[in-house]
């Protein structure tokens, strides 16, 4: 199953119930599967999964109005101390509501969340300077970049990236925010040892083929994370859903 409805929860749900034996496998879509737990609403844990591979992220991006006086992430932090600042998100329960809620507790600031119901009211809001920056994906606003309209102040990734080698991170910046929207893979817990080593090779070879990789280059930015460093991630995931949630529930 797919992520379905009701932000991915019904599909999510469906195959952490699947039956075990290989046949069944799913998409994971960050940040909806972990903040379904965080919310409490979700009839599974990141338990009753079995990551397989991550196979794209979409990065996260502090995002301003090309007019505006913000030339670096330094230079909202600080504006941000002195007086209220407003930034536009997806609403609570979306990546870019907790990007900004990191960011306000790395830097000690509290800038206001102005939720938006889609990319392209986010976008309207930074272009036309209703709200002081813009909390967003890349993809979302990757045209606008290219063109001029909006400056980049920071990239929500542990390292740059190859389509944005200029851009620094938060991170390099001092201050820990770490978000993306990603795609991938996982099977429900308690399939044999012999079903993930099949799948596993399966997933290889489909990474290894020159046209599929070819194709991956239209779509988003391929990350690739096997099983391990999959777990890994959704875990640090819910972390950082969990302390939001803990402090404006959604």
């Amino acid at each position: 199953p797919g992520p379905g409805g009701a932000g991915g929860q019904i599909g999510f749900e469906a195959l952490a119930q699947a039956k075990k034996d290989g046949y069944t496998i799913g998409t994971l879509y960050t940040p909806h599967v972990a903040a379904h737990i965080s919310a409490k609403r979700a009839k599974y844990t990141l338990e009753d999964f079995v990551p397989l591979f991550n196979f794209v992220s979409d990065p996260g991006v502090v995002v301003v109005n090309a007019a505006s006086p913000f030339k670096t992430l330094e230079d909202l932090v600080t504006a941000a101390k002195d007086k209220k600042l407003n930034g536009s998100t997806s609403g609570p329960g979306g990546d870019d509501f907790f990007a900004l809620t990191q960011l306000n507790e790395a830097a000690g600031i509290e800038i206001k969340s102005v939720p938006e119901k889609g990319s392209s009211g986010q976008k309207a809001a930074v272009l036309g300077g209703h709200v002081d920056v813009g909390f967003m994906n890349w993809s979302q606003i990757k045209p606008n970049f290219q063109s001029g309209e909006i400056r980049i102040l920071g990239l929500m990734t542990p390292e740059r990236t190859a389509e944005l080698p200029d851009v620094p991170t938060c991170l390099e910046q001092g201050y820990r925010v770490i978000s993306d929207s990603s795609r991938g893979f996982a099977a429900p817990a308690g399939v044999s040892e012999e079903v993930l080593k099949a799948l596993d090779e399966t997933f290889r070879k489909v990474l290894d083929d020159a046209e599929f990789q070819e194709a991956a280059k239209e779509q988003l930015e391929m990350n690739v994370l096997d099983g391990p460093a999959y777990k890994a991630y959704l875990e640090e995931l819910l972390t950082v859903t969990n302390k939001a949630f803990e402090k404006e529930p959604w």
